[in-house]
């Protein structure tokens, strides 16, 4: 039934969708979706029972334009809210998971519409009409729309915002978890137009920018940042930002300009400048919406920022983007930090930020650990001096104590947790990481589920998930995040391929391990990379002695201090080896205790079972972790070790 065709209303289940004045009406009157809602709706609608597949859709709805799935997936995520619809348990819009979507409910035409017109006149009020030009808004004000949904049981809320020393963080996730408190808003950001400052672009390049930054701040996650897309200033109770910019090509290259400006004085807090290859234009768009979003919600997120003094607020955006989200020029960001600290002394994040440097200063100097470590200890305190509640200071406590302080450490980052949550869900990673890596995998998925959540911006949170399902052997989910992976790139350089390689050897995805180091200039040229291309050939098509040879080939290139990686431990394993991935353990355990545990959350029962696993997990400290909390995951499997009878 070719709905798009005619002008004739669709009706579905309590729903009618009016095509002649394009609006879906619900049981209680107009319920608010977006153009690009609509027509997504319309053409599922069209194919009912049938699979309607991204490409299709990405094709009719957005006319060919340059977005990733992403643009779809929040528009998908926007349905499902204004139907009461969950992925899980669908009654509307089915995933086909890598594929697309199928529209469940049986469809008829209609020439009747319910009337609508006293309802509809407070829909124009509520629903996010700009009031002035029409233009739609895509994110709701604090006092209505959005934040006056959370209330609903299927609601999934997430925040997304980062620090420059990666510390962000927390809201909740799933039905079957724990409800977080709502944060207020602090600041709206208005995001504009793009404009095109050359004329011959590509295709699709200027409109899909907005697109995509849009769905970067989906409604779905929670955050102290508002956004709200339109091309005219809107009021606010809150202070006011706007994000703009311009692309222009050169060359063979595209030009693109990002600003953040501050709404009533426009001064320009944060710019940045991207250059792209015309002939991968197709990513443009999104790389640019990841940073923004990610530079957005580190500077506007973090609580109080939004009210720092325009220099103060100038140099807290110059310490997000260099300081790892987009630039990694660490010197630039401590002098920016110094500055934030002293022209607004009372901004928490910035005393907690600065602490961090000071504590990778003290591991980059071990002969001034300790005198560094005191100091980044005592502007720890000084930040929860100013607010108590302040996640992120609370994580950074954990990070502080001696590292083989393992109980503490958990009890720590569960303060961080039960503390104010933060914008971007960093507590909740930081506790379903350190619970995967210390055996209690099975916990750590809730955890990192409420992390996920806060994403798709933040590549630490899918590799941890990455690391759980490849675990698990989940490898459909495996394969989501490694997807969502390959699109988080800012800067220049593709910072997630180390994280993909490790995901891949995890799950036994070799070939596609082999191809990363291959498409790597400077993998292709690493000893230990070349020895690992040799144990993935081994285990794809490789005889025993193959295996054994790879095998003796990596462990002579992660001879050395700085050669020891996760990666060695699972394949030498997987090679037949366990004795030598348990000895590869045991001699970084004499240099990091930390790195040594990692390792052993990735073995298997195979090496747990050897002589030396017990006298090793006992001298690093898991077998007294583990008796004072909980087992190891490990324990409740059928083969499991005799060290499990001790715990």
């Amino acid at each position: 039934m070719a709905t798009e065709e005619t002008k004739q209303a669709v009706a579905f289940g309590d729903y009618v969708l009016d095509p002649a004045d394009e609006r879906l009406i619900g049981p209680t009157g107009p319920v608010h979706i977006g153009h690009k809602a609509f027509r997504v709706l319309q053409e599922l609608s069209a194919r009912r029972g049938l699979l309607t597949t991204k490409e299709a859709l990405l094709d009719k709805v957005w006319d060919g334009a340059a977005v990733s799935e992403s643009a779809l997936t929040s528009v998908v995520k926007e349905l499902r809210r204004a139907l009461g619809d969950t992925a899980r348990n669908s009654s509307f819009i089915e995933s086909v998971y890598g594929r697309g979507y199928r529209f469940l409910p049986e469809v008829s035409l209609t020439d009747s519409v319910p009337a609508i017109q006293a309802a509809e006149d407070l829909s124009d009020t509520a629903a996010g009409s700009d009031g002035k030009s029409g233009k739609e808004v895509t994110a709701k004000s604090p006092t209505g729309g959005f934040f006056t949904r959370l209330v609903k049981p299927w609601k999934i809320v997430a925040g997304a915002v980062s620090t420059a020393a990666g510390v962000v963080a927390l809201t909740s996730f799933f039905l079957n978890l724990d409800s977080t408190p709502a944060m207020a808003t602090e600041a709206t950001v208005r995001l504009t137009d793009f404009s095109a400052q050359s004329p011959e672009m590509p295709s699709g390049v200027i409109p899909s920018i907005r697109d995509e930054i849009s769905a970067a701040f989906s409604e779905d996650y929670q955050s102290k940042v508002a956004l709200i897309v339109a091309d005219e200033a809107q009021d606010s109770d809150h202070p006011g930002f706007f994000v703009t910019g311009g692309v222009r090509r050169q060359g063979d290259d595209l030009i693109a300009i990002v600003r953040l400006q501050d709404e009533n004085s426009q001064k320009v807090i944060w710019s940045h400048t991207f250059t792209h290859p015309v002939d991968d234009a197709a990513r443009l768009p999104r790389r640019v919406a990841i940073s923004t979003a990610l530079l957005v919600r580190c500077t506007l997120g973090a609580t109080g920022a939004a009210s720092l003094p325009t220099d103060a607020l100038e140099a807290w955006a110059s310490v997000c983007s260099n300081g790892g989200l987009i630039e990694r020029d660490f010197d630039r960001a401590l002098l920016e930090l110094q500055r934030v600290t002293t022209l607004a002394p009372d901004f928490a994040e910035g005393w907690t930020v600065l602490g961090s440097f000071k504590r990778a200063e003290a591991y980059a100097n071990p002969d001034e650990f300790d005198a560094l470590i005191a100091e980044a200890k005592r502007l720890n305190e000084k930040a929860l001096t100013l607010d108590p509640d302040n996640g992120t200071a609370l994580l950074k406590a954990a990070d502080l104590l001696d590292p083989d302080e393992l109980v503490g450490r958990e009890r720590q980052i569960r303060k961080a947790v039960a503390a104010r949550p933060l914008d971007c869900m960093c507590e909740e990673l930081s506790l379903g990481s350190f619970l995967l890596l210390h055996g209690r995998v099975d916990e750590a998925q809730k955890h990192l589920k409420r992390a996920t959540a806060a994403g798709p911006i933040f590549p630490s949170a899918f590799s941890m998930s990455g690391y759980y399902n490849a675990l698990k052997g989940n490898r459909a989910a495996v394969e989501a995040d490694l997807q969502t992976l390959r699109d988080l790139r800012t800067g220049d350089e593709d910072s997630t391929a180390g994280q993909r390689l490790m995901i891949s050897t995890l799950a036994g995805e070799y070939a596609r391990a082999a191809d990363l180091i291959a498409a790597s200039e400077k993998a292709r040229d690493r000893p230990l990379a070349q020895a690992w291309l040799a144990g993935y050939k081994a285990m794809l098509d490789g005889s025993q002695t193959d295996r054994a040879k790879a095998a003796q080939r990596i462990v002579e290139a992660s001879a050395g201090p700085d050669t020891y990686h996760d990666i060695s431990v699972i394949l030498l394993e997987r090679l037949g080896a366990p004795d030598a991935a348990l000895a590869l353990i045991k001699s970084v355990a004499s240099t990091s205790t930390s790195r040594a545990r990692a390792g052993m959350a990735f073995v298997s029962n195979r090496t747990r079972a050897l002589p030396g696993y017990e006298p090793l997990a006992r001298k690093l400290g898991l077998v007294s972790y583990w008796q004072e909390t909980k087992p190891p995951d490990f324990c409740d499997e059928a083969n499991a070790p005799a060290l499990c009878a001790k715990i």
